[in-house]
This record gives C-alpha cells, sequence and structure tokens, in this order.
C-alpha cells in the first residue's frame, strides 16, 4: 500500500531492507536525499528524513481528496540500490515508462493472479507489483518469511495463482523435492543465476501444461530483458536467456561495438524500452555504462558474454567482469573486498565464489568470526562471506595480479571419524551434500559445519529419497551422523524426549565450562542451534526447554519456580561454578533468576547475558491478542484453530514443521502463561555484571531499554545494539554477532 500511495502521489520510492545493518541505511537515505522516510518500526538508525508510521492510527477522512498530480513519463519511478565494483552501492534510477514498458509485454497474457514474495528491495518485485495491477490483476502477497516448497504449493492452490517468479536456487529446491507444485499455474518464471537443466526437465515433466520460463535482466533495465518459453532441455547445456521483451533491443558486440556472427561470443548491449535513467547521482558510472549506441539512443553494456544461436535465440557463457549472482542478488566481490579491507590488521583480501559460496581470503592477523561481524556492519547478510580463510600471502600471476585460480578451495574436510555403518556413511554422504563440502565425518555435528534451518528441511528431503527417515527435530536433537543413525527405529524412551526434553543438550563436550542459554515465550530451545558454528567447538551448549513440552498438563506458577526447576537439571550436569547463562525475551528473566539463585548458594555467575529482554513490561493481552502475538513469530495469519496452524507449518517445512497438534498445543499454553507470569514476576538483586544485547530494528521511542535493569543488578550492565528486530535475533546474521559477544565476554 505505501508503495501504491507514493506512486499515486507523484513521488518515487526507494524500498531498504529491514535486515541491512544500520550504517548501510544510513548511507542509502544520505544518498537518496529522501526527506520522507516511511516504516512500520522505529527505524534503529541514523538519518535526517520525515518519519511517516504507517502502523500508527490516523484520522478518518470519509472523503480523501484524489491527488491532483500530474505525472510524467520520464519522472522517477523508483530508485533500487546495487552491489558496487567501486566499493560503494549504487542506486538505478529507474523511470515512470520504464516500469510500464515491462508490464505492458505480450508475454504476461495470463498473468492474472501473481505472487509477491521476493523482498521489496530486490528488482524482482517490479513484476511481482506492477504487472497485475497495471493489468487489471490481483497481487498476492506471500506470508513474511523463507518459503519452502510446501508454502509455495499451499499458496498457488489456496489463491488460485496464475503466474509467479522464483529464483533459480529456490527453482531447484522446488524442483527436486515437489516439481509439480508449479502444475496449476499457467507460467513460472525462473531466473537470476545459471540454470539448472535437470531441474527444469523435471518441472517439464511434472507440469506439461505449465509454461515454464527462463527469464535474464540486469536491474538497469527494469527486471527482465529477454525471455525464452522452454519447452524442452537437452543434456547438451542450460537453456538459452531467449528474446529482447516488447521494445527491448539486444545486440551482440565485440570489443569495437561491431555486431559479431552467430555462434560467435560477444558483450551482450541492451537498448530500448526500459531502459533505466542511469545511476542516482553518479553521472561518470552513468556515462560509463549507458553508452551511445551505434544504432540511435542509447545502451547499457551488461557486461555478459553471449553468443547467438542459429535460431536467433541468446544463450548466456559468463562474465566479462568479475560480478556474481548469488540467491538471486547482484554481487560485486570488489564491495566485499573494500568492506574487509577496512579491518586494521587486513593486509590483502580476494573474494571469490565457490560451490555457491561466498568465500573471502585474507592476509592478516583476524580471526573469521571477528572479520565476518565487522563486514555485517556495513553489508548486507548475503554479501557477508560464509567462510574466510586465512593465508600467509595471496597467490599472484606472472604480472602481479592475484591469481583467482590458485586460491585454495574453501571447503576443508572435516576432521571427524569414517563412518562404521552404511546408515552413517549415507548421512554423512548427505550432510557433504547440504553443507557443500567434500567431507563429514561420522562425529561431525550439522551445526558446528555451518548448517542452519533451511539446510535441516533439505538434509530430511535427501533422506527421504534414500528410504531414512529423520525429522527436523531428531536433526536439532542429535546432529551428528552417528547420533541419528543410532536414533533411528529406537523409541521416545530410548532416546529422550527426542528433542523436547527440558535440557537439551546441543554439544555436551569441550573444553570450556557449557553456557546455558533459556528458551523465549514459545518455550523451544532449538534456535539456540545457531550458536554453535559460531562458538567454536570447544564450547559445550545446552538449552532449556519448557517442561510443558514433556509435560502437557504442567504449568509453571512463576517465574521464580520456572528458574528453580531448571536449577536442578543444571546442577545435575554442572555441580559447581562457575555458571555462563543467557536468556532470550523470556528466557532472560529466567535466566536472572537462575544467576540470582545461584548467587544466593555462594556459587560464581561468570557470565548472565540478557537477550533484548525487560523486566516488568505489562502486556496483559487477553488470551486472543496473546495467540496472535505467537502465530505472527511464526509467520502465520490464517484462522487461530490448531489445526490449520499445524497445515500451515507442514506446507511451509522449516524446523516447526513437525511440530504435533499436541505440542503446539503446549507451545502455545507455555506462551500464554508466560506472559502471565512475566507480568507478575518482580526481579530480585543480582550480584554481578551483565551483557545485554538489544535487537535495535523495532524499538519504539520511550520504549524498554537495558537500564532497565539497573535496579536489579549491582554491576555494570554493558548494552551491545545488534542489527535485527527482536524476532530474529537467532537468524544466521545476528546470531554471529552475538556468538561473538558471548565468546568475547568469557575469555
Amino acid at each position: 500500500m505505501t508503495t501504491l500511495a507514493i506512486a499515486k502521489a507523484g513521488g518515487a520510492y526507494v524500498p531498504i531492507h529491514h535486515g541491512y545493518p544500520p550504517d548501510r541505511m544510513s548511507w542509502v537515505m544520505a544518498d537518496t536525499g529522501a526527506p520522507v522516510l516511511v516504516t512500520d518500526r522505529s527505524p534503529g538508525f541514523e538519518h535526517a528524513a520525515q518519519v511517516v508510521r504507517v502502523d500508527e492510527p490516523v484520522p478518518a477522512d470519509p472523503a480523501p481528496p484524489e491527488p491532483r498530480v500530474e505525472v510524467h513519463p520520464e519522472h522517477l519511478a523508483y530508485v533500487i540500490y546495487t552491489s558496487g565494483s567501486t566499493g560503494t552501492p549504487k542506486g538505478v534510477a529507474v523511470r515512470q515508462c520504464d516500469v510500464v514498458a515491462l508490464a505492458a509485454d505480450r508475454r504476461w497474457e495470463r498473468h492474472r493472479r501473481v505472487l509477491m514474495h521476493s523482498p521489496h528491495a530486490f528488482d524482482a518485485s517490479t513484476y511481482e507489483i506492477w504487472v497485475p495491477l497495471l493489468r487489471g490483476g490481483t497481487v498476492v502477497i506471500a506470508p513474511p518469511g523463507d518459503l519452502g516448497p510446501g508454502a509455495f504449493a499451499g499458496l498457488v492452490a489456496r489463491h488460485r495463482l496464475t503466474a509467479l517468479f522464483i529464483t533459480t536456487a529456490l527453482f531447484n529446491l522446488v524442483a527436486e523435492e515437489a516439481p509439480g507444485t508449479f502444475a496449476p499455474l499457467a507460467e513460472v518464471l525462473t531466473g537470476g543465476e545459471a540454470a539448472s537443466a535437470a531441474a527444469m526437465r523435471r518441472v517439464l515433466a511434472a507440469c506439461p501444461r505449465t509454461l515454464l520460463g527462463h527469464v535474464y535482466g540486469p536491474t538497469e533495465t527494469t527486471t527482465y530483458a529477454t525471455h525464452h518459453p522452454v519447452s524442452a532441455v537437452s543434456r547438451a547445456g542450460t537453456p538459452p536467456i531467449g528474446r529482447a521483451m516488447d521494445g527491448m533491443r539486444a545486440y551482440v558486440l565485440d570489443g569495437f561495438l561491431r555486431p559479431v556472427p552467430p555462434g560467435a561470443p560477444g558483450e551482450l548491449y541492451l537498448a530500448g524500452a526500459g531502459l533505466a535513467r542511469g545511476y542516482l547521482g553518479r553521472p561518470a558510472l552513468t556515462a560509463e555504462r549507458f553508452v551511445a549506441c551505434p544504432y540511435g539512443g542509447r545502451m547499457y553494456r551488461t557486461g555478459d558474454v553471449v553468443r547467438w544461436s542459429a535460431d536467433g535465440e541468446l544463450e548466456y557463457l559468463t562474465r566479462a567482469d568479475r560480478q556474481v549472482k548469488l540467491r538471486g542478488f547482484r554481487i560485486e566481490p570488489a564491495e566485499i573486498e573494500a568492506a574487509l579491507a577496512g579491518h586494521p590488521d587486513v593486509v590483502q583480501v580476494a573474494v571469490t565464489v565457490r560451490d555457491r559460496r561466498l568465500l573471502a581470503y585474507v592476509v592478516g592477523a583476524v580471526a573469521a568470526e571477528e572479520l565476518r561481524r565487522f563486514a555485517g556492519r556495513t553489508l548486507p547478510e548475503y554479501m557477508v562471506p560464509s567462510s574466510v580463510i586465512g593465508l600467509d600471502a595471496l597467490p599472484l600471476t606472472p604480472n602481479g595480479k592475484v591469481d583467482r585460480a590458485a586460491l585454495p578451495s574453501g571447503s576443508a574436510p572435516a576432521a571427524g571419524r569414517d563412518p562404521r555403518t552404511p546408515e552413517e556413511e549415507s548421512l554423512c554422504r548427505l550432510f557433504a551434500q547440504v553443507l557443500g563440502l567434500e567431507r563429514v565425518g561420522a562425529d561431525d555435528g550439522f551445526f558446528d559445519l555451518g548448517g542452519d534451518s533451511i539446510g535441516v528441511i533439505r538434509l530430511v528431503s535427501l533422506a527421504a529419497r534414500e528410504g531414512l527417515v529423520i525429522s527436523p527435530r531428531e536433526v536439532f536433537a542429535h546432529q551428528t551422523a552417528e547420533a541419528l543413525a543410532r536414533a533411528r527405529g529406537k523409541s521416545t524412551r530410548d532416546l529422550g524426549e527426542g528433542g523436547l526434553e527440558m535440557l537439551l543438550p546441543l554439544r555436551a563436550s569441550g573444553s570450556r565450562p557449557p553456557l546455558f542459554c533459556v528458551h523465549p515465550g514459545a518455550g523451544l530451545g532449538w534456535p539456540y542451534a545457531g550458536l554453535l558454528r559460531h562458538l567454536g567447538p570447544d564450547q559445550p551448549l545446552y538449552a532449556f526447554q519448557a517442561r510443558v513440552l514433556a509435560e502437557p498438563d504442567y504449568v509453571a506458577p512463576s517465574i521464580e519456580a520456572m528458574a528453580l526447576d531448571y536449577l536442578e537439571r543444571l546442577l545435575q550436569v554442572r555441580p559447581h561454578g562457575p555458571y555462563r547463562l543467557a536468556g532470550w525475551s523470556m528466557g532472560g528473566l529466567i535466566a536472572h533468576a537462575m544467576a540470582v539463585e545461584l548467587r544466593e548458594r555462594g556459587e560464581e555467575v561468570a557470565l548472565l547475558a540478557l537477550l533484548d529482554s525487560y523486566p516488568g513490561q505489562e502486556i496483559n493481552p487477553d488470551e486472543r491478542d496473546v495467540l496472535v502475538e505467537l502465530l505472527s513469530a511464526i509467520d502465520y495469519d490464517g484462522p487461530g484453530e490448531i489445526g490449520d496452524v499445524v497445515e500451515f507449518l507442514r506446507e511451509r517445512g522449516g524446523p516447526y514443521a513437525t511440530l504435533d497438534e499436541r505440542t503446539l498445543t503446549a507451545v502455545y499454553r507455555n506462551y500464554r502463561n508466560g506472559v502471565k507470569i512475566s507480568e507478575e514476576y518482580v526481579p530480585r538483586m543480582f550480584e554481578g555484571d551483565v551483557l545485554f544485547v538489544t535487537a535495535a530494528h523495532g524499538h519504539e521511542e520511550g520504549g524498554p531499554t537495558a537500564a532497565d535493569w539497573k535496579p536489579y543488578v549491582t554491576g555494570a550492565i554493558r548494552d551491545h545494539q545488534v542489527a535485527c528486530d527482536h524476532a530474529n535475533m537467532l537468524s544466521p546474521g545476528p546470531v554471529a554477532e552475538i556468538a561473538a559477544l558471548l565468546r568475547e565476554d568469557t575469555e
């Protein structure tokens, strides 16, 4: 609605993804000079704009006047920022006429009900919003969060979608797990990276009536420049990127801007309708990339090397420069290199992509996680390298340039033992396949090696194809191929509560004192598994979970009672201190109460970390409000019936996909009771210091702060801000920064 309102008022919109670091958001605001910031939360970053909150009530106007604004086709419609080869992002300025040209293309005749699921700061949202609306159709807005194959199938059926765009990486995943998902659609579009021929063949076989469109286009040409209707895919290679869209012209030229013959490689230049105005405030860069066309007008130099096929279609070959596409986002390694080089301990750096992973090779005395955290302060999460490899020196070519082909592999083999049984061997192979590693040992932890909740979904799916039935819950509970193989076929009684036990050992071994983390309001401790990779293999990690998950009739009478209950289990694992405790949200109240009790018993508490947790909040919602709040935390906005929620979770996939009705009811009861007892809780005095982590996004002016703990803490409260909102504190980007703070505070 905000996008439509800005366009109707004659303005230009600049979408900013809420997951961007505050420094990057501030930079974009300053670069555009935007006078107004429209948001649904407290911004959490510095800017000079007037803030308009769309989530605040406004006086009702029974007959709001139509804005009398004359909009010229050449007026700016939006600016989208992409990665820049100079180390600075660049804003692509797209005009009103460019958007109209995209929507008017004849290929969209059947795109009447289109799913909008791309981030609004990603240019695919231009197609998802404006193509259906400008053609009299409907935009169906997907629920927030990542969508799995099951979620797409449910949305297609429930909302009678006729078309959608899906990035290559996600298309490949859906094609692998549920290729029939697209069968009800008139057309599915995919593009953004090199296409998988095998994935396309699977979808064509499963969806014979659905048109599969292979699209290509840089942001500078208003989302899509070419389109190829895929009817068959040979085993010799990937399908072409097709022919130019209506009004667009494609030229394949040599270094002297002369056309090359069919079959010969050349650089792709694009001209005609949809060509953007240029880069906002960057005339030199605009002149470099938007050049004079020998055949009239301007043309955009894409940097992509292509060739004409014998039947007049474009075939993509490679890049003429170092730009890459990953997860549908265009990335300039030079921008990442510039960000990493800003660290005072980095001497040299080179960034590349291998096996769909972003790798940084660094010369200098800096720890990998420190450098990733440093990069995350200015770069979006998708541009932070997944691995940092330290080198004594970068390999060089004879002419003194970095020899990127000679850089070592970024997938060093894991060090665990060899598998001993066929099941262990299969699981080790599947671990390696999902994690992009050459080898995984039987006792190597899935999360230690970089696994996340999306990886869990893929692991479970691949294992099922080979007859190995495991659930996401079992992966969180057992984590290694050895433990999972041992767990298969055993009863819940043999193995504990299968991931629902009160004290979940995420890693039981290690030389350091264990870290005990307390669950948030939902009662599940699984999200803390994201800490494993970043804390290091020497750090034992346990997660407390609500008793009600294993004992459905249990109702905790108070925060203090939960703390005493958890202390009994804690003392069984570690009878004496020093103790290290952490808690997120309601878990922070429980962790504080546990720390107070331990100190009163004469034990040392070396760390008390509170993650966006506040005392004395007057919540007082009724039962319906609590349910709405809980369901919004899992991105569900349907009816509040438990059966509907269970079906939604199973369709969507993810770590909660195997929660049955009994467990989900327990989660709800714990959440509802937790709101009540949190309100009633009056903390006692803790003798010691507190490490506090504030979720910087979404904090209201005058809302709770770390200082609210001062009456209940004798020592210092060290407050650190992390660029995320409350619900996403343990997502991949923020969890790396939080883990670094936890480790730093215990060394």
